[in-house]
């Protein structure tokens, strides 16, 4: 029979094949366009992953290693795409942000993306809060700033016209949204490491945690290019690292 830890990580890689296969399907039926199913995987992967560290057990210290098999698996396959070791022509629509193939773009913001978690994961796991806020900063943040920014186009930002308001409210209020809420719900399972039993979640260090949603998506609202995902969640880090 196969340990808890191994059917635990098994249960990952299924929820989260599960996923890239339901927005893989939509898009060969061209039901969603190629940049609301690059921020659908952007998003769902990076909740569906934290959520699913619920089913590791909390004493297991090797258990953020075989968690991080998932996105490392993610990684392993961007560079055999990109070595032209693999062909995925789905996956290079998917995930590139041009939509068109150009494997190479792989390297860049999907392949810092699965850095970020895999680091996150490994470093701080169930430990502190730091991992977890820095990758829903990355994935939910960044994710829904570009998917809100697309359907509330509301006044554009002054010192950046391709950005909307909508875009950095979306990013400000959903991250702090789905940062508190995993806190909880994590704490609720018999997590306390995450907020300390529960102390750190009081008015102050939530009026902290919003201040650095805030300073992040004023960030990501900048001129960042294809590192965003590599600088918004170093900063979102750096940041908590000061303030919680």
């Amino acid at each position: 029979l196969m340990s808890h830890e191994v059917w635990s990580t098994l249960f990952l890689f299924a929820v989260s094949l599960f996923w890239i296969k339901i927005i893989e399907g939509l898009v060969k039926r061209d039901r969603v366009s190629v940049e609301l199913s690059r921020k659908a995987i952007h998003v769902g992967i990076g909740v569906l992953f934290v959520m699913c560290w619920s089913v590791f057990d909390v004493h297991c210290y090797s258990c953020r290693y075989l968690a991080a098999l998932v996105p490392l698996s993610v990684v392993i396959k961007f560079l055999a795409i990109c070595l032209g070791v693999l062909k995925d022509p789905i996956t290079v629509k998917m995930l590139c942000r041009d939509g068109e193939n150009h494997p190479q773009q792989l390297l860049l913001g999907p392949l810092m993306y699965g850095i970020v978690i895999i680091s996150s994961t490994i470093y701080y796991w169930l430990d502190s809060p730091e991992g977890l806020i820095t990758i829903l900063i990355l994935t939910v943040g960044d994710g829904m700033a570009a998917i809100g920014g697309k359907f509330m186009p509301i006044t554009r930002l002054p010192w950046n016209r391709t950005k909307s308001l909508g875009g950095l409210l979306s990013f400000m209020i959903l991250s702090f949204m789905a940062i508190v809420l995993s806190l909880i719900w994590f704490t609720s399972l018999g997590y306390p490491n995450l907020t300390a039993g529960g102390v750190l979640l009081t008015p102050l260090w939530l009026c902290k945690l919003f201040c650095i949603c805030f300073s992040s998506a004023l960030l990501e609202s900048t001129e960042l290019g294809a590192f965003d995902n590599l600088i918004v969640p170093i900063f979102a880090l750096l940041l908590t690292k000061i303030l919680l």
